[in-house]
């Protein structure tokens, strides 16, 4: 009886060895990976790369050739989200807003170089598609942004050059504070600017220099028309060298303008120049 306790204890322990070495094995099979980096794949969000306190001093090209643990897995998480975005198709342009920085107030707990705005605007042209960033960045004194997305051909429009001077007087009203109150607003709260790093004024000027818009057409002459498409009804023709207001740019092929002598219309992107 005893010689058959045995007999099937090792039977049993032969048993358990087998199916472990199954399993092993079962586990090194690359579909499972595969299935969960699928998954990986469709669930995976921007906000896991980029998010409002995130602090992230790398560029893109650092990855290229790092060894730290966190970039690595900063580098696969992106290689995820650039196999679930292919293009521009389905990413929303707003993602874009987070890597806009706020280095001007001290409390801010954030920052992302620039190159990965600049990365992100042209991996999927979106220079274009940029009114809200660049409205953030015009309020949050962030010149780098400005200057990417204006490089791109982003066309300005009369309200961003507005934003940018109330931007600028609040700057200067800020440096009172700190100068006249130690930085303590009426309330007694502390306004946390930090006028070193202050980047309206230089916005402003930049703004202002690019914001020098005319009419050029090889014909002399460009429509002026009540909508934004080629067949819309033609309002007026414009000549060639004349200057013009932008009064809408959220649509970056058809701007709303205005002329000189107050003609309101729209005119394609093409026709005008800087």
């Amino acid at each position: 009886m005893r010689n058959l306790r045995i007999t099937l204890f090792v039977l049993i322990s032969i048993l358990i060895l087998s199916c472990e070495n199954k399993t092993a094995k079962i586990e090194k099979n690359q579909p499972i990976v595969l299935e969960k980096e699928g998954n990986d794949l469709e669930n995976i969000k921007f906000s896991e790369l980029f998010n409002e306190g995130s602090i992230i001093k790398f560029t893109p090209n650092d990855l290229k050739k790092t060894n730290s643990p966190n970039e690595l897995e900063f580098k696969r998480k992106l290689e995820l989200f650039e196999k679930k975005y292919l293009d521009k198709k389905g990413f929303d342009s707003e993602n874009l807003i987070v890597l806009v920085n706020n280095e001007t107030f001290t409390n801010s707990e954030h920052f992302i170089d620039s190159s990965w705005l600049k990365y992100f605007v042209q991996k999927y042209d979106l220079g274009l598609e940029s009114n809200n960033v660049m409205d953030a960045a015009i309020s949050q004194e962030d010149l780098n942004a400005v200057k990417i997305i204006v490089n791109t051909g982003y066309i300005l429009c009369k309200d961003e050059i507005l934003l940018a001077l109330q931007t600028k007087e609040n700057s200067i009203i800020n440096k009172k504070i700190n100068k006249d109150n130690n930085g303590y607003d009426e309330n007694g709260d502390l306004i946390f600017y930090d006028d070193k790093e202050s980047k309206a004024e230089e916005i402003y000027k930049f703004l202002k220099k690019n914001y020098s818009y005319k009419i050029f057409d090889k014909d002399g002459y460009t429509n002026l028309r009540d909508d934004a498409m080629n067949s819309a009804y033609i309002l007026a023709e414009i000549k060639s060298g004349t200057p013009i207001e932008i009064l809408d740019n959220k649509d970056q092929k058809w701007l709303y303008i205005q002329t000189n002598d107050g003609q309101k219309g729209y005119v394609h992107r093409s026709r005008i120049i800087n």
